[in-house]
């Protein structure tokens, strides 16, 4: 079954590092919309940061990047919704503290961020940080 698309993500709170994905660093009292594109498929947040999946299958996350976990290769905080990488296919995203993982279409598993304690599930390639989607095998 597919899911219906979701409205655009619509935020408020604290955002010290960018997390509500407006461009800024100051926060929200009242429901405030994310940009302009309306098909979204589904969103999850972090501590201080955001991914969501659109429509067309790609990934896009926003907010504190310290240990990479907005998957852009480094570790540069994103005010706005920054898509990650060119691929299309993502499913699902979920989000800890300072990491991040999603599903592909495919069913495969991919991991980045935070990964002191080797959370991420890479086991030799661990390090203290990850930044960008890493296959987890098994």
């Amino acid at each position: 079954m597919r899911d219906t698309p979701r409205p655009q993500p619509v935020v408020l709170g604290n955002n010290t590092a960018g997390q509500l994905g407006l461009g800024t660093t100051t926060g929200k009292r009242t429901p405030t919309r994310v940009g302009t594109a309306a098909a979204w498929s589904g969103v999850n947040g972090g501590r201080d940061h955001t991914c969501a999946v659109r429509t067309d299958g790609s990934l896009w996350c926003w907010g504190d990047n310290f240990y990479g976990q907005l998957g852009q290769g480094n570790r540069t905080n994103r005010p706005a919704p920054t898509r990650v990488g060119a691929d299309t296919g993502w499913a699902v995203v979920s989000l800890g503290a300072n990491r991040s993982c999603a599903l592909r279409g495919d069913q495969s598993l991919w991991c980045w961020g935070s990964n002191v304690y080797g959370e991420l599930g890479l086991g030799a390639q661990a390090g203290a940080w990850v930044s960008v989607p890493t296959r987890v095998s098994g």
